[in-house]
Formats: structure tokens, sequence, C-alpha cells
């Protein structure tokens, strides 16, 4: 673990260089000043942005509070939000989305992915987009994830259910979820886990589950499908 001089040196280095994080505000939020800042509670998330313009994955704000069941979480989420008045639902936007954000799976008692049975008794891996996200449903711990990780360790006949029990939520089949999860080249984003710590794996770093009570259902009604 880093001391705070060390951690400090490292964000000064990283300043040097020209990395930044580019941070997105909530669409309510409104300066008085130029030079205003967001409060954290209206900061949705963020992307790291190197000084030669590569951009990391989107993370999601654990301390963002939406102001309205209709504020969107995310870039997945807004895509999901648009899919959804669709008839029927498209799900190309929010595959094209769904790459490039840090996800969370919901783990069971041992840290391995919950496989979840749903209502017309299918199974899915819960996946949410953002943190704030994960509070509608009572899992006993969380990982994050890129969506290539999942893939890869996504079991035959084993779907995913992304955001279940937010406002909007869509259940995604594997076959859909592969074609989507393609691993970039020499490419290990920041904040995403290792490919073996995703579905049917514990988690490789010992990080204990955050323990928030347990349920295999909790899946939200409404959802689409594709």
């Amino acid at each position: 673990m880093q001391d705070a001089d060390s951690t400090q040196e490292t964000a000064e280095e990283a300043q040097e260089r020209g990395d930044r994080w580019f941070f997105l505000p909530d669409p309510s939020w409104e300066p008085d000043g130029d030079d205003e800042q967001p409060p954290p509670e209206l900061i949705v998330g963020s992307w790291f942005v190197t000084a030669d313009g590569v951009s990391g994955p989107f993370q999601g704000n654990p301390a963002y509070a939406p102001p309205s069941p209709a504020s969107p979480t995310d870039p997945v989420d807004a895509a999901i939000r648009l899919a959804i008045e669709e008839d029927p639902p498209a799900s190309e936007p929010v595959l094209n989305a769904l790459p490039s954000v840090v996800l969370g799976i919901a783990l069971d008692d041992e840290g391995n992915a919950l496989v979840a049975s749903l209502p017309d008794e299918v199974q899915a891996v819960l996946v949410t987009t953002a943190p704030v996200n994960r509070g509608y449903i009572d899992v006993p711990g969380w990982q994050e994830a890129m969506l290539w990780q999942i893939a890869e360790a996504l079991p035959e006949g084993v779907d995913m259910v992304v955001n279940p029990g937010a406002p909007v939520s869509m259940r995604l089949q594997r076959g859909t979820v592969l074609d989507a999860g393609v691993r970039p080249e020499g490419f290990e984003p920041a904040g995403a886990k290792p490919a073996d710590a995703a579905p049917g794996a514990a988690d490789p770093t010992g990080a204990e589950p955050d323990g928030n009570g347990a349920t295999e259902t909790a899946v939200a009604e409404d959802r689409p499908s594709t």
C-alpha cells in the first residue's frame, strides 16, 4: 500500500506527463461560475486520459447520487434507456457502450460469480454498470471486471443481466455477450481484475465481499430481452 507521500509524487508525475482525469457531471448541475466544480454526489463518473490521448474505461463514481430515477448512471445505462424506447428494444447501442465501462459482477458467499435463476428458468450472471446500481439487489459482494473478462469465463447456457432491479435493465444472451466482449490486443484496462477472476473463479486478490446479505432471484421483472 502506498503512503501519502508516494501517492502524491505519483499524482504529480502524472500531471507533469499531461495525464488527466475527465469527470462527467450530472446533467442537472449548473455551475455558478467558470471555475466552480460539481459536488462529489453530482459527478457521474470519470475517464483517465493519458497525455497522448489514450482513454481508459469509464468508471462510475461510488458517491454519485442520481437526482431522480430518470438520471442515467453511466454511458451503458443511458444507452439502455434509449434502447428500450425502440420496439423491439435495440441492443446495438448497449453493446457498443458495454466494452468501455468498468462493470461489477455479483458474487456469492464463496467469492464466485453468482448465477441467478430468472423467472423464465434461464440462468444469468448479474452485472452492474456503475456502483450506484449495486444497491438494487442484495448479494454477498461485488468484483469489478471488463466485458471481455466476463465473456471469456461465461459458462455455457448462462446469460447476463445488466443492472438487475434498477429503473432500467436488460438481459443479454450469452452469444451476444461473447460477440461484444472481445479481448483488446495488448490492453489491460485500469480498474479491471484479471480474467481468471471473472465468473466461476474466486477473487485472486483476496478481497473480501462487501457483505450486503444474499438473494439469487432479485431481478427486474420488466427488463427487456434481446
